[in-house]
């Protein structure tokens, strides 16, 4: 942040609430104008795609365009409560990184359930190149898919918050055998 402190104060801004006043407001004017020209960005990559044969592409764009508008907040809001965190002395820099990491895989989770989602109703549908799949079957990949997804999510996230998790994989691991044994009969 030397570069911003030196261009600051060439600027006239000189007193240290000042100078810190002034980084936030940047701060959350970059943040502000690279969430704009994202937006930007996906509605002219959206028109573009519609364009293409392809749909898959299409889906990928539509699932991670609000995930990626949020975490683009979520690292601006952190970045600037470093700053300010930084100027006070205060020892909340570790807390910021933990919060901002927490909400980082709760926003990735948040795309694969939406690109599940996305796919599982453009499957259903006939596309130009392929026939449409039986929608209870769709239903239920995607409710699998679904469900792993969001119990990594919660795995990754008890690793982040310090437990170990390597007694519920197990578990998990013997309960999976055990269920597949008891269900094979009834899925042949």
């Amino acid at each position: 942040m030397n570069m911003m402190d030196q261009l600051l104060g060439n600027l006239g801004v000189d007193s240290s609430q000042s100078i810190l006043l002034s980084k936030v407001f940047l701060l959350v004017l970059a943040v502000l104008l690279f969430n704009f020209v994202l937006r930007k960005l996906f509605s002219r990559l959206a028109l573009k795609l519609k364009k293409t044969e392809n749909e898959w592409d299409d889906s990928l764009l539509d699932a991670a365009r609000k995930p990626l508008a949020w975490g683009v907040w979520v690292v601006g809001i952190a970045w600037v409560v470093g700053i300010v965190s930084h100027a006070f002395d205060a020892d909340t820099l570790s807390f910021v990184a933990t919060l901002r990491d927490t909400f980082l895989i709760m926003l990735v989770s948040w795309f694969l359930v939406r690109l599940v989602n996305v796919v599982a109703i453009m499957l259903t549908r006939p596309g130009k190149h392929r026939d449409a799949w039986d929608k209870t079957t769709v239903e239920a990949i995607g409710k699998l898919v679904k469900a792993a997804v969001i119990i990594t999510a919660i795995l990754a996230l008890m690793q982040h918050f310090g437990f170990s998790i390597s007694g519920v994989l197990a578990f998990g691991g013997v309960g999976g055998i055990a269920i597949g044994f008891a269900a094979k009969d009834m899925l042949s």
